[in-house]
């Protein structure tokens, strides 16, 4: 398509030239026309080389035709720049890593992703700074919140962001230089993206529920679950793992497949009572 119309343009230019009668440099002859309508399309200083004793329609088409392609280029510069920023951000997407350590991990996006969050700011809140991160800096570290999840990175900052507008301390802790919530777009049943947001050094891990689906819930915590039984030798899950599932049944499951984790019966209480 960019060479389609980049054609046309030449095309027009040269034909545009030969209608205006050309100059003493550049006749209508097919080769000077196309020429010269080729150096005013790619080069905008092409125009300038005309003589000031030069016909004022022949400076006009020189001038339209040099700013068609200014435009033209300007306007595939753009793309280009939009077509590697696209690529950079997907590229970091799949291959950057969070570096945490003694962090909550959460695993997928819930309907309690942002309550949870709430309560997890809450206690970083409370709780005194640990050691500072580095000796120069005058900085303290505290306990992070690593989530991932398969959802934009960019969305699940605006929800916590939106969320957090209602309490100033927590909005403050959110946009922190050394930020307290760190997100990743991934799956959450790939072994590869659960060591990229550091899952062996997670001090506590949380399989959210991620559909209303109570069956299709199950089984994306269970894909999830297995994929932590399933880590690398030298880098086992030495967390608390817990799973929130949907059916009692699940819970069975769980044990069998790691059996230190923690399963959780989401709106247990809540159907009883209905």
């Amino acid at each position: 398509l960019v060479c389609c119309v980049f054609l046309f343009l030449q095309c027009a230019g040269t034909v545009v030239w030969i209608a205006f009668g050309g100059n003493e440099e550049f006749s209508t002859s097919w080769n000077d026309s196309w020429w010269i309508s080729y150096t005013l399309l790619v080069d905008i200083g092409t125009q300038t080389g005309l003589s000031a004793r030069e016909r004022g329609s022949i400076k006009f088409v020189s001038a339209v035709i040099s700013l068609v392609g200014f435009v033209y280029f300007l306007t595939l510069l753009g793309m280009v720049v939009d077509l590697l920023r696209d690529f950079l951000n997907d590229m970091r997407m799949r291959f950057s890593s969070v570096r945490a350590s003694n962090h909550w991990l959460i695993l997928g996006w819930g309907d309690k992703t942002l309550l949870l969050i709430d309560e997890l700011l809450t206690s970083i809140a409370s709780a005194p700074p640990q050691r500072k991160c580095c000796g120069f800096c005058g900085c303290r570290r505290r306990r992070q919140i690593v989530i991932l999840a398969d959802m934009p990175t960019q969305q699940m900052a605006d929800e916590v962001q939106v969320h957090c507008l209602a309490d100033p301390l927590l909005q403050r802790i959110t946009t922190l230089f050394l930020p307290v919530v760190c997100y990743k777009q991934g799956n959450p049943t790939d072994i590869s993206e659960l060591l990229s947001v550091s899952a062996p050094n997670a001090r506590d891990i949380l399989v959210a529920r991620t559909s209303e689906n109570g069956h299709l819930s199950d089984l994306k915590a269970i894909s999830a679950l297995l994929a932590l039984a399933a880590m690398p030798a030298d880098s086992p899950v030495n967390g608390d793992v817990w799973v929130e599932v949907c059916q009692e049944q699940s819970l069975r499951t769980v044990k069998t497949i790691l059996p230190d984790s923690h399963g959780i019966v989401a709106r247990k209480g809540v159907n009883r009572m209905m």
